[in-house]
């Protein structure tokens, strides 16, 4: 035994093994259900090191738990750190693993009949969780934290950091049951029943509020994500539109000037019929193409009549007036 004491002191005194103890009640009462093995929070100083414990490696142990080809060991001592052949306590199965807001959760595990004789007898009385914060895995990748095993133990670290209510009534302080009590809204007479009533209520709705947060958060980011896929596209429109009202003021341009050029309307008009065609562009094409060419064109002084069925234009009328004037006998004086 001495070699393990000295084995051990040697560890805390290089603080090469990056491992934490930490330990707290067994709660036989919680046979069947979820319990926090590893807690959130802030530990300066702790026996094997100050460390933080963050979501993040919270849910870092969840997923390597996950990973693990094995199920979660729980031994006597810790002995499974120096020995392959240590005796197991128990199991939790590693598809039963959850990262909470307040910690890593596991199944209470299921002991052997040694252990379970051992917890009954009151020879042990809480769990330590083994974790590191950084570690790697076969192939030397990072893997982040690891929960490496949980052992029955007699001396706990943590004592108001882990939820107790589970546990007898005598073994709970009673300054955290009067604020427990206190912030569950109980009377100081309320029963083990009711304050396990309460719990789960209260735990129920904090759940509650933290699923209706994430699915918040995920409608949010979908609404994000669409956002930045369909910007490319509104853009995208947004310049065909343009090009597409450039196209069209450059053909009723074209459609104009051609109707100019070939005398069918007056320069003058040009914005009328530019308003008309941008106003009912089939009707108004419709009658600049029923106008025939040279319609507004003036004829040359000369008297050449317009062709066959064309009406004169002001112009054409007011030259030949003057020709026939300039053919008339002038009055002698």
């Amino acid at each position: 035994m001495r070699w393990k004491i000295n084995f051990w002191n040697r560890q805390k005194q290089e603080k090469k093994s990056g491992l934490f103890f930490n330990a707290f009640e067994i709660a036989k009462e919680n046979a069947g259900k979820m319990i926090k093995v590893v807690p959130l929070g802030a530990f300066p100083n702790h026996h094997d090191g100050a460390h933080v414990i963050e979501a993040r490696h919270i849910q870092e142990m969840a997923a390597n738990i996950q990973k693990s080809g094995t199920d979660i060991l729980f031994d006597y001592g810790h002995e499974s750190l120096w020995s392959a052949g240590a005796r197991a306590a128990g199991w939790s199965p590693k598809t039963n693993v959850e990262a909470r807001a307040d910690g890593l959760y596991v199944e209470y595990p299921t002991f052997t009949k040694a252990a379970s004789e051992a917890v009954e007898g009151g020879e042990f009385r809480y769990f330590s969780p083994v974790y590191a914060m950084n570690s790697k895995d076969k192939q030397g990748r990072e893997a982040g934290a690891i929960l490496h095993s949980i052992a029955l133990v007699n001396k706990p670290y943590m004592d108001t950091e882990i939820n107790h209510v589970a546990n007898s009534e005598e073994i709970m302080n009673p300054e955290i049951k009067k604020q427990l009590l206190a912030t569950l809204g109980l009377a100081e007479t309320a029963t083990d029943d009711e304050i396990k009533a309460a719990l789960a209520k209260k735990e129920g709705q904090e759940q509650g509020q933290q699923k209706e947060g994430q699915e918040q958060g995920q409608e949010q980011a979908l609404a994000n994500a669409l956002q930045k896929a369909i910007e490319p596209i509104i853009a995208r429109l947004q310049t065909l539109e343009a090009k597409a009202n450039q196209d069209s003021a450059a053909q009723l341009e074209a459609a104009v000037n051609a109707a100019i050029a070939e005398y069918k309307i007056l320069p003058r008009d040009k914005d009328v019929y530019l308003t008309a065609l941008r106003a009912n562009y089939a009707e108004t094409a419709k009658k600049l193409a029923e106008i025939p060419k040279g319609a507004v064109k003036p004829q040359n002084i000369q008297g050449q009549e317009p062709g066959p069925g064309r009406k004169k234009n002001s112009l054409e009328a007011a030259t030949e007036f003057m020709l026939q004037c300039a053919r008339k006998p002038q009055p002698k004086n």
